[in-house]
């Protein structure tokens, strides 16, 4: 499953005329693929790019990539932010107590899901293939990347389990009865492991 975005076309606009997207979409090698759509732009993931890169490159193309969802995200109008999903994502890292940095990520989940396992099986197949594109994880360890959504307990995005870098509902503060799942980001050291979150998430809001 390809990571993308549906992304309206005011935000698009003005993120196109007062940030760097610009720049980031019409580079020679662009990690972003955009399409016009009846209803916006459709952004994807352009798993070509990435695999034209270096490994100490990934990093900052995988930044690029974050850059044009929060650039655009920033100008969407309330009402036509997406009922299903909506994320928000640090661009710059912050330290901690341990000297290293995390990035913060949030996220509101329309709730309950259809059907958990097909949701659980969708996401974990797009984290799978995120963090392959990325180079993270190698197939002989790719189940180190998966989801798992239960109606009672919520959801885990797991982008690496060793260190649990994932995004996921609170146990002790999530509600099955409420209409939206609260997810928050933990231990995500880069963008790209916050990204193969991002996947993940997506695609369960695909499959709602």
């Amino acid at each position: 499953m390809q990571l993308s975005a549906e992304i309206p076309t005011i935000a698009y606009d003005r993120a196109m005329k007062e940030t760097r997207l610009a720049e980031i979409i019409e580079s020679e090698n662009p990690f972003v693929t955009v399409n016009p759509e009846r209803s916006g732009v459709h952004f994807t993931f352009n798993k070509a790019s990435f695999k034209r890169l270096r490994t100490d490159d990934i990093e900052a193309g995988a930044s690029r990539w974050l850059y044009a969802i929060n650039s655009t995200r920033k100008f969407t109008p309330n009402d036509l932010i997406d009922p299903d999903l909506d994320a928000h994502m640090m661009q710059v890292s912050s330290g901690d107590m341990s000297g290293q940095g995390r990035l913060g990520f949030n996220a509101e989940l329309a709730w309950p899901l259809r059907n958990y396992e097909q949701a659980q099986e969708m996401a974990t197949r797009a984290m799978r293939e995120t963090a392959l594109t990325f180079g993270y994880l190698q197939k002989s360890i790719i189940d180190s990347a998966y989801a798992s959504a239960d109606h009672e307990h919520g959801v885990s995005l797991q982008a690496l389990d060793i260190g649990c870098c994932c995004v996921a509902t609170d146990g002790n503060f999530f509600d099955p009865k409420e209409i939206r799942a609260e997810l928050y980001g933990h231990n995500l050291y880069n963008r790209q492991v916050m990204l193969t979150c991002f996947s993940g998430l997506v695609a369960l809001a695909r499959a709602r």
